[in-house]
């Protein structure tokens, strides 16, 4: 899936094969800890799913590498372009801010 926050800027995210594997984050962090979804250098975004429940990230922690697998979005959870530009957002801040 190809996501675009500018003309200029784009990522090229990949889909995760058997997310069922990789836990739930419902506080949107890692489970040591150390991740958190407002420290945009605390962890790297690997790919995505699509659940039952909606679009998911899925998440590397940058200090103990677990995975991890979070919504970024409370509404539209099923809305595709509504994930793609909040995940837009959130690779762009990560770019600007590593």
């Amino acid at each position: 899936m190809i996501v675009r926050f500018s003309d200029t800027e784009h990522w090229h995210i990949s889909p995760v094969a058997q997310p069922e594997t990789i836990e739930v984050s419902k506080s949107l962090s890692c489970m040591c800890g150390e991740a958190v979804f407002t420290d945009y250098k605390s962890f790297e975004i690997i790919g995505y799913t699509c659940t039952q429940s909606g679009y998911m990230i899925v998440c590397e922690c940058s200090k103990c590498g677990d995975k991890y697998r979070q919504h970024i979005q409370t509404t539209g959870r099923n809305d595709i372009e509504l994930f793609k530009k909040e995940l837009a957002v959130i690779l762009h801040l990560q770019t600007k801010f590593p």
